[in-house]
């Protein structure tokens, strides 16, 4: 193990994390604060992202071997390397940082080192990583109840409130999370609000004329069981890709990078398959281990239900459907579909239509072009001045630790 002290260190659970992780290290490392990324994958390292080419991170990478396995992981699985791996690492490990980054301080790799960080006395931080706080911490099903239970007998490993944990919380706008965590009980001085990480995108000039025939992006994520019931997420997905055929448009899927080996995903793919075959539609697979944001330049609109990638759709000017779910609807997304500031669908079957009034009309395609940014803004935060807050907000941390 390396036993160099460094400054900062991050702690990314998937790909696209490992290269945010080396983003806001590099703004760092540029003022002399020094920054890692912690090598981990308690779940296995194909969800991780480490097996994927990883030569040009300009960050030095520290492995932490208590807490990489190679193998997946399952219920039981995880939670027998969630107690060995704490236990481990508390016992006899060094931690080689002044202050750790997670982007989950509950759960997974990120909650077992914000555990043993806190036992070390080094202070934490939570980053927004997606887009609300659950208010539920568990899901409706079977796996939610024995990860409840689980929580009651194993407290002292799997015990508290995802993002609670941590010491500090740093988040990107004023309204979403930030609201959530004051709502659920964080101190309001253990936030900050720092403005959106994603780097910049190119910003159109004026409206781009629409691809023939127009793409109509959906960026999965499986709504089952927290937002809705598998059959519900199933039945989204096909009736509103069938109504985007109907209408004459050509839909890119792009699958959740952690889900596109699960069973439920490869059952939806085959309903899927079905509907296009039926309704002669036109349909590609994206790569699920590319980010959806490099797809986003070839689409004319996006479909989502909280993805983060919608952040980014918005501040291209592409319209961006938000989807009403089953429950555990988000307050900031019902406020603004209620105030007509953002797209929000009530009937999947309507998305053709409605994608008939916007992308048929240049005048609704100008409006959405140019809502865009400033509803991003509110979702995600401004990013004009992400660099100077991020840095400002780590050199107080570190000062005041």
């Amino acid at each position: 193990m390396n036993h160099i002290n460094y400054d900062v260190a991050f702690a990314p659970i998937n790909g696209r994390l490992i290269k945010l992780s080396e983003q806001l290290g590099s703004i760092l490392e540029k003022e002399g604060i020094t920054s890692c990324i912690l090598k981990t994958s308690i779940a296995g390292s194909e969800l991780y992202g480490w097996n994927e080419q990883r030569t040009n991170i300009n960050l030095p990478i520290v492995p932490i071997h208590p807490l990489y396995y190679e193998s997946p992981s399952n219920f039981i699985k995880d939670t027998i390397r969630t107690i060995k791996s704490t236990n481990s690492l508390k016992s006899n490990f060094k931690l080689p940082f002044k202050l750790l980054i997670v982007f989950m301080d509950r759960y997974a790799d990120g909650g077992i080192l914000t555990s043993v960080a806190k036992a070390n006395g080094i202070p934490t931080i939570l980053f927004q990583e997606g887009f609300h706080a659950r208010k539920n911490p568990y899901q409706i099903s079977l796996y939610g109840l024995a990860c409840w239970l689980r929580s009651k007998i194993l407290s002292p490993w799997f015990g508290g409130r995802e993002g609670y944990r941590a010491t500090y919380a740093v988040v990107w706008s004023e309204r979403g999370l930030k609201e959530d965590m004051l709502k659920l009980g964080r101190k309001h001085e253990s936030v900050f609000v720092v403005g959106c990480p994603i780097p910049s995108v190119e910003i159109p000039k004026s409206l781009p004329p629409l691809n023939e025939p127009p793409v109509v992006m959906f960026s999965h994520q499986p709504f089952n069981p927290y937002f809705g019931t598998r059959s519900w997420n199933d039945l989204f997905y096909k009736e509103a890709i069938k109504s985007c055929f109907s209408n004459g448009y050509k839909v890119l899927f792009k699958p959740h990078p952690r889900f596109s080996s699960d069973k439920r995903y490869k059952n939806l793919k085959r309903k899927i398959e079905k509907i296009v075959v039926d309704n002669n539609g036109i349909l590609d697979w994206a790569n699920s281990k590319v980010a959806s944001e490099e797809f986003l330049i070839n689409c004319d609109a996006l479909v989502t239900g909280n993805s983060v990638t919608a952040y980014t759709a918005l501040r291209m000017g592409i319209p961006t459907f938000f989807i009403r779910t089953q429950y555990n609807r988000h307050p900031l997304l019902e406020e603004l579909g209620a105030e007509e500031k953002i797209i929000y669908l009530y009937d999947w079957k309507e998305l053709g239509s409605i994608l008939n009034k916007i992308l048929m009309n240049e005048k609704n395609r100008e409006f959405w072009f140019k809502n865009g940014l400033s509803v991003a803004n509110i979702l995600s935060g401004d990013d004009k001045f992400f660099k100077d807050n991020w840095l400002r907000t780590i050199k107080m941390i570190l000062e005041k630790n």
